[in-house]
C-alpha cells in the first residue's frame, strides 16, 4: 500500500494512508509521542529526551536499536505476521506514533538507530536533502512540521507527552528539564507491585468513588475501574496485559483486566491490614475559587481602610499608609505562602 524507495527511505502516498489511519481510527494526533515514549520503554530505555528543535521536535532514547527491516518499512509491524522474539510487537509503537501524526500534516519523519536509517514523508517525494537527527543516545527521530503554526505544534506534543508520563523506571526530560515519574509523597499514598501489575495508592479530596489511571508502559492511556476501591481512595495502576484499542486512549475489558483489578484490590486490603496506607490526603496542584477569593479579598479591604482613614482623618494619612503598607505586605506574604503550598501539591493551602 505504499511505495518503498532505496533501503531505509519509506515513501507514504498520503491518500493511501489517510485511508489507512480511517481503518485503524487512531485517536488524538498531538498524542502521537505516547506511543513513541512505550517504544523506548520496551526498548529498555533508561533515559528518554524531548526537545522542541526549528519547526519540529526530536526525541532519543537509549535501549535496544530499533530493527533495520522496520526502519526501512515501519508499517510492517501492523501488517506482517507476528514474530517468535516479538520483535513486531515492539515496534508497533513507531507505527502506531505514525499513524497518530499524520493528521498534523508534517513534512517529513527522520530517524536513525542502530546503523538504519527512517525517513517517512507523508506529502509524497520531495527531493529534498534532510538532516538526519544524530542518535546522542542511540535512537532519534525528529519530526519536521509545516506552516507558521510549527513550533505552536510541537510545544503542544511535548505538553501532552509531558502530562501523559507517570508509571516508568526510565528517565524523562522535556528540553531539558526532567519530568518525574509519579510517586506518591510520604504519608499520602502508597507505591506496590505484584506479579504482572504494578502502582500506587493514594487518598482523594472527594469522599466518593474514584477510577483507576491506567498506565501502559510509563503513559497514561484512560481512566477505568478494573478495580473497586473504598470511597475516596484512588489507584494509578500499570499491568502487563493490558490491551488498548485503535485509538490507544481505551483499553479492552477482557481477562487480563479483570486479573489486573482482582491483583490491585489484593494489594490494597494486604496493605490496609498491615497498616501500609497513607492515611493523608492527596491534594493536586490547581487554582481555586476559595484561595483567590481569600487573597483578593484581603488585598481590597486594606486598600478600603487606608480610603476610609485618609477621608476620615486627613491629618492621620501618615499613619493610615503606614498600616497600610503593613498590611498589603502581609497579603503579599500570604499570597506567597499559598503559591509555594500550591506547588508543593495542596489543592487549597488555607485549609488545614
Amino acid at each position: 500500500e505504499a511505495l518503498l524507495v532505496g533501503a531505509g527511505a519509506f515513501k507514504v502516498d498520503r491518500a493511501r494512508m489517510i485511508d489507512k489511519l480511517s481503518r485503524f481510527q487512531t485517536g488524538d494526533p498531538e498524542a502521537f509521542l505516547l506511543p513513541w515514549l512505550r517504544l523506548a520503554v520496551a526498548s529498555g530505555a533508561t533515559k528518554i529526551e524531548l526537545s522542541r528543535r526549528e519547526t519540529g521536535l526530536e526525541i532519543h532514547f537509549d535501549g535496544k536499536p530499533l530493527a533495520a527491516r522496520f526502519c526501512e518499512d515501519p508499517f510492517e509491524a501492523l501488517v506482517g505476521e507476528e514474530d517468535s522474539d516479538g520483535e513486531a510487537r515492539r515496534h508497533r509503537h513507531l507505527a502506531w506514533g505514525l499513524l497518530h501524526l499524520l493528521p498534523l500534516s508534517p513534512r517529513a519523519v527522520l530517524g536513525f538507530s542502530g546503523g538504519a536509517r527512517i525517513l517517512v514523508e507523508p506529502k509524497g517525494v520531495e527531493k529534498k536533502h534532510w538532516v538526519d537527527p544524530a542518535p546522542k543516545l542511540g535512537t532519534a527521530l525528529r519530526v519536521i512540521f509545516d506552516g507558521w503554526d510549527a513550533d505552536l505544534r510541537a510545544a503542544r506534543c511535548l505538553e501532552r507527552a509531558r502530562e501523559a508520563w507517570g508509571l516508568a523506571d526510565c528517565e524523562l526530560s522535556v528540553d531539558g528539564k526532567p519530568v518525574a515519574a509519579w510517586e506518591p509523597r510520604p504519608g499520602v499514598g502508597t507505591r506496590f507491585s505484584a506479579p504482572g501489575v504494578r502502582g500506587g495508592f493514594y487518598k482523594e479530596e472527594k469522599d466518593v468513588f474514584h477510577a483507576a489511571r491506567l498506565y501502559w508502559l510509563g503513559a497514561f492511556v484512560c481512566e477505568e475501574n478494573p478495580a473497586t476501591l473504598p470511597t475516596g481512595w484512588a489507584c494509578r495502576l500499570d499491568y502487563d496485559g493490558l490491551v488498548p484499542d485503535a485509538s490507544l486512549s481505551k483499553v479492552h475489558k477482557d481477562s487480563a483486566f479483570t486479573a489486573a483489578g482482582g491483583a490491585a484490590r489484593g494489594e490494597f486490603d494486604r496493605l490496609a491490614a498491615e497498616g501500609k496506607l497513607g492515611s493523608g490526603v492527596l491534594r493536586p496542584t490547581a487554582f481555586t475559587k476559595t484561595g483567590l477569593t481569600s487573597a483578593l479579598a484581603g488585598a481590597v479591604l486594606s486598600f478600603a481602610a487606608f480610603a476610609a482613614a485618609e477621608t476620615a482623618r486627613p491629618d492621620l494619612a501618615w499613619a493610615a499608609a503606614g498600616a497600610y503598607i503593613v498590611t498589603t505586605t502581609a497579603v503579599l506574604g500570604l499570597l506567597a505562602r499559598w503559591t509555594l503550598a500550591r506547588l508543593r501539591g495542596r489543592r487549597n493551602p488555607f485549609k488545614p
